[in-house]
């Protein structure tokens, strides 16, 4: 499994503001961490399909590529967003502190 590295905003201290000319500006501080990650698989199979009912039913192939491509987002948005973290899942945003809930 291939190995990455990403940086993590760890301080947003934004003090952007209005200044006179020649004032002193104030100072904003952002802190990154870095972090390491890793690849990691997201599958599924459906059952044998014979080459008779893919024959005889062109847009089988298409709708079967569909559904399972379906599945496989639905995953992915699972772990993006719920994911504990825990063996190969992902970190998803409901288990990072510090998230915040919008209406």
């Amino acid at each position: 499994m291939g190995v990455w590295a990403y940086l993590r905003q760890t301080l947003r201290d934004n003090q952007a503001a209005v200044v006179p000319p020649g004032a002193r500006k104030p100072t904003s501080r952002y802190t990154l961490e870095r972090k390491e990650g890793r690849s990691v698989t997201i599958a599924h199979l459906t059952e044998p399909i014979s080459r008779q009912d893919l024959a005889d039913a062109p847009l089988l192939e298409s709708f079967v590529d569909f559904e399972l491509r379906l599945g496989l987002e639905d995953a992915l948005e699972n772990e993006i967003i719920n994911g504990d973290g825990t063996g190969d899942r992902f970190t998803g945003l409901n288990a990072v502190s510090g998230t915040q809930l919008q209406a």
